[in-house]
């Protein structure tokens, strides 16, 4: 099953990110790590607001949600700013101050987290897998 969400580059839409990925959840599978799976998939959209589109309202981003028979796969697509990778790693923990955790939170969460090159007309794909024990059975 696959399904998608296209917002724009605003931190209130967050909220609908959220709601359509724990629908998806809720809907597809049995597993106690929801709420953290949406956690992830909310820190990587807020990355892309903040750091692709540096707070500007005019981006859109493309949430996917796919689900195999044992994994759960997020792509994320944008038209911001090209990501410097080499730039993209999360402070230390022991750093205590406010934000600077999402890409942290990101690689605790999921199994894999890869950036790479955005088809067009994309500029920038995130793909975030996740290994999935139990779902729903089909009704």
């Amino acid at each position: 099953m696959k399904d998608c969400i296209n917002v724009q580059s605003l931190s209130v839409n967050l909220k609908k990110v959220r709601e359509f990925a724990r629908i998806f959840l809720s809907v597809n599978l049995i597993v106690d790590e929801g709420e953290q799976l949406v956690l992830a998939i909310d820190e990587a959209c807020q990355n892309v607001i903040r750091h692709a589109y540096l707070d500007l309202p005019t981006g859109d981003i493309q949430i996917c949600l796919q689900l195999y028979p044992s994994l759960l796969e997020v792509n994320i697509f944008d038209h911001g700013h090209l990501i410097d990778l080499a730039k993209i790693k999360p402070r230390a923990l022991d750093n205590i101050k406010i934000g600077g955790l999402g890409t942290h939170f990101m690689n605790t969460i999921m199994d894999t987290v890869e950036f790479i090159k955005g088809e067009k007309p994309w500029v920038n794909h995130l793909v975030m897998t996740k290994k999935i024990i139990t779902r729903k059975k089909e009704v």
